[in-house]
Formats: structure tokens, C-alpha cells, sequence
């Protein structure tokens, strides 16, 4: 049986054991991220899905994920991407993304998101912590559906992608 852990699930639990710092129906574990009660090398996968924006200290949450991974372990992340500048607030706008902008807006502004990421800076972080990543992607959001739609909007520069999924692997002990 493969253990996959699923950090800050929240209400919507991917892994075999979903552990968060706030009770809901689907937390196994009861913790803060920072402090992981594994034993390490215990999970073959991870994942950590709106999770590194909340935190304290994400260096910190992703040493603690790839303790308890097994070499060669695996963490898929998904994070909001840079979106402080007012430019990336008005293109979200415009390329009908209001609510969602809203919401993001109102967590940066609440101090409930303390960080956001580019690419760039999400790859160096990773491989600080001890992963190799595979492939970032920028999900669409879903009213961009049929391809023509989304390729037009994307040449006109503006659909935005407010958040970056990483697939990730953890270094292997050399």
C-alpha cells in the first residue's frame, strides 16, 4: 500500500492521510506544517495544494515534507503566482477572472496569503529544500474551455494564470 500525504487538505483530502492545522471532515492529522509528526521517509508522495502561500516559513514546511518522503519521493504544489503588481489585477479583470482576482486580492490584502510565487523563484525554493522539479504548469481557469477561445485570449495577452502546479521529486541520498 503507497502512503501519500496530503498537507493542509482542508475539506478536500488527495493523499491516504490528509493532515491540517484546522479541523474539517477529511483531516487525519491534526498539525502544524511546520512540525510534521512522521517519522521520515515514510511517504512515497506528497501533496501541498494552496498550502506554501499560508505558512510562516515555506523553506521550513517543504525540509519537513521531504523528511518524511522516501528518496526519490514526489510532491506535486499548487501556488498563486506573483499578482502584487495592480497591472496583473486589472488583466485578471479583464479577461473575466473577477471573482477569482477578488478573492486573491482580498487574501493578500487580509495577510491570509503571506506569500506568493513566480516561477522562477518556486523552482529555487524546491531545490534549496532537496527536489528536483520536473514541469510547472499554469492551469487555466475553466470558462476557458475550447481552444480556439484560449488561443485567441492568450495572443491578446489577457488570460491570466494565478496559479503555478510543480511536480517535483526529492533528491535521492548520493
Amino acid at each position: 500500500m503507497s502512503l501519500v500525504l496530503d498537507v493542509g487538505c482542508g475539506e478536500n483530502k488527495r493523499g491516504t492521510i490528509g493532515v491540517d492545522i484546522k479541523r474539517t471532515k477529511t483531516v487525519d492529522v491534526l498539525c502544524d506544517a511546520h512540525h510534521l509528526p512522521f517519522l521520515d521517509r515514510v511517504f512515497e508522495g506528497c501533496y501541498a495544494y494552496a498550502l506554501l502561500e499560508h505558512v510562516e516559513n515555506p523553506i521550513q514546511v517543504l525540509k519537513e515534507i521531504s523528511r518524511v518522503l522516501i528518496d526519490k519521493g514526489w510532491l506535486e504544489a499548487l501556488v498563486p503566482t506573483d499578482s502584487r503588481l495592480k497591472s496583473d489585477y486589472v488583466a485578471c479583470i479583464v479577461s473575466l477572472h473577477f471573482r477569482h482576482c477578488y478573492e486573491e486580492y482580498k487574501a493578500m490584502k487580509s495577510g491570509e496569503h503571506k506569500w506568493q510565487y513566480s516561477e522562477q523563484g518556486l523552482k529555487q525554493i524546491l531545490n534549496l529544500t532537496g527536489f528536483n522539479t520536473l514541469k510547472v504548469e499554469r492551469p487555466a481557469l475553466p470558462f476557458v474551455g475550447g481552444r480556439r477561445v484560449g488561443k485567441v485570449l492568450r495572443k491578446l495577452r489577457i488570460v491570466r494564470h494565478p496559479h503555478l502546479v510543480v511536480t517535483a521529486v526529492k533528491r535521492g541520498s548520493e
